[in-house]
């Protein structure tokens, strides 16, 4: 299960977790479901537009540096944002 906060959580299964690259994800996410976009918003954009239509995931962890300087490595930085159909 991942937890979002008290009243949220989804199962694992359930969710794609989402990089740019390969070597984002490592070795730390073999066994889940994990989609690998390509450098950039609209490659990004479009893929995951594919997966969602064909997977319909009930969580999607977009995770990865967005090529960020500001945060040092590591650094866990969280936006989510319900959406419901």
């Amino acid at each position: 299960m991942i937890k979002i906060n008290s009243t949220l959580s989804y199962p694992a299964e359930n969710a794609v977790f989402c990089f740019a690259l390969a070597s984002e994800a490592a070795e730390v996410f073999t066994g889940h479901p994990v989609l690998i976009t390509g450098i950039g918003k609209v490659n990004a954009a479009y893929e995951l537009t594919k997966s969602v239509c064909r997977r319909k995931p009930d969580l999607i962890v977009n995770l990865g540096s967005a090529g960020s300087s500001h945060f040092p490595k590591g650094s866990v930085c969280m936006l989510y944002q319900i959406y419901t159909a």
